[in-house]
């Protein structure tokens, strides 16, 4: 289930995601929109700063459990010691983590194919964590004349709420929507839902960007 709706304090609008000519959700328009989730922080966290740099280009920007803030701000710590233990360990590691990051409704099958997935890709990713850890949209997003949607799953164990929730605020055209019953990867725990509140959110952009 999503709930879904504008963030205290902002205008009603929808959030951060680019909008394309042609998107693959079936919408047309004038401007690319912008989407990105977790630690993909050229296509989540930066979106605004993407969006600022070419205006004419981006219609809207969407961050799918964005860290935001976060990592600088309140885990500092912890990322450290994660990329530590990383270089010591990356399979140990990986295969401890992975698990916390889901909601109730995964199963082992999803555990096993993201540990998978992520011990086949390069160790080149981890320096996602370290390099989170340096950057803050907050002075950002104020200025922002475009859409900002900001979803973020209600069980997601490692970005508190509060981060998006904070973001969307700030965003002159801000807006917050929680989906429910997921973890940090709603779009393989809550796939159905996840895309429901996504093509919702894209098709309300596009809509205001022609």
């Amino acid at each position: 289930m999503v709930n879904s709706g504008p963030s205290t304090g902002s205008t009603p609008a929808a959030r951060h995601a680019p909008v394309t000519r042609s998107t693959r959700c079936g919408f047309a328009s004038r401007a690319a929109i912008r989407s990105g989730s977790a630690a993909s922080r050229a296509s989540s966290t930066e979106s605004p700063a993407a969006a600022a740099a070419a205006p004419d280009l981006v219609g809207g920007v969407v961050s799918v459990d964005g860290p935001g803030h976060w990592p600088g701000t309140g885990m500092a710590a912890e990322l450290r010691e994660l990329s530590a233990r990383l270089a010591a360990d990356r399979t140990a590691l990986v295969h401890e983590c992975v698990p916390t990051w889901y909601g109730s409704t995964a199963g082992p099958e999803l555990h096993r194919r993201t540990i998978e997935q992520i011990l086949h890709s390069s160790p080149a990713i981890d320096r996602l964590f370290t390099e989170a850890a340096s950057y803050d949209p907050r002075e950002l997003l104020p200025g922002l004349d475009l859409p900002a949607a900001f979803l973020h799953s209600d069980q997601e164990s490692q970005i508190p709420l509060a981060v998006s929730r904070t973001l969307a605020d700030l965003a002159p055209h801000g807006s917050l929507h929680v989906i429910e019953g997921s973890g940090h990867m709603p779009h393989e725990e809550q796939p159905a839902a996840f895309n429901r509140l996504l093509r919702a959110v894209v098709r309300e952009m596009a809509g205001a960007a022609v």
